[in-house]
């Protein structure tokens, strides 16, 4: 079996630890860099099917390396940090990154979020790595390759959510979007667009 490679790049040598080693126990081949410039040539030297980046690292920081390669690369982007700021976020996808997580979840659920970007066979929560797959779960949200992938975005800021729809409408991405997080309809959520 061809195991995907995952470059995960950050400064922080424990969190580096516990996110590598996470990604082991899922399957995954994994190199890692401690900052922008290593992970540069890492990605140069491995070619990796995806690329798991910090924000803020001296340097070259993370949202600086995911437009470097992005001008070389396709491959999907994801973008990890300890603190939740809008700007970053917004910045990071406007430079081509895929997808955002905070460090807070867990390297377990970044684990999980790497293989459903990467349409990997993942075990569900609670099973433990081996075989098994993905679960149906999963499977139900994984995309295919005419999908047109849809952002739900829940927030009770108005301005925060016309500059995010803006930036994923420009990724073409289909966005709905909400003030809370009730659910609605999808004839309901049709009319936020």
């Amino acid at each position: 079996m061809n195991r995907k490679k995952i470059l995960v790049v950050d400064d922080e040598a424990d969190m580096r630890k516990m996110v590598v080693s996470a990604l082991e126990t899922f399957g995954f081949q994994v190199f890692e860099a401690s900052n922008g410039q290593e992970g540069l040539q890492a990605f140069l030297k491995y070619a990796p099917d995806l690329a798991l980046l910090d924000i803020r690292m001296p340097g070259i920081g993370g949202i600086q390396l995911c437009e470097l390669l992005r001008h070389r690369s396709k491959v999907p982007i994801i973008m990890f940090s300890a603190v939740d700021e809008r700007e970053e976020v917004v910045e990071a996808i406007q430079k081509g990154a895929n997808d955002y997580v905070l460090k807070s979840v867990g390297p377990a659920a970044v684990a999980e979020r790497v293989g459903r970007i990467l349409n990997a066979s993942v075990p569900a929560k609670g099973t433990g790595a081996g075989k098994g797959g993905a679960s149906t779960e999963d499977e139900k949200w994984s995309l295919k390759e005419n999908d047109v992938p849809v952002a739900v975005l829940v927030h009770s800021d108005r301005k925060a959510r016309t500059q995010m729809r803006e930036v994923l409408r420009q990724t073409q991405i289909q966005v709905r979007d909400a003030n809370t997080g009730e659910c609605r309809t999808s004839a309901t959520m049709g009319q936020n667009r």
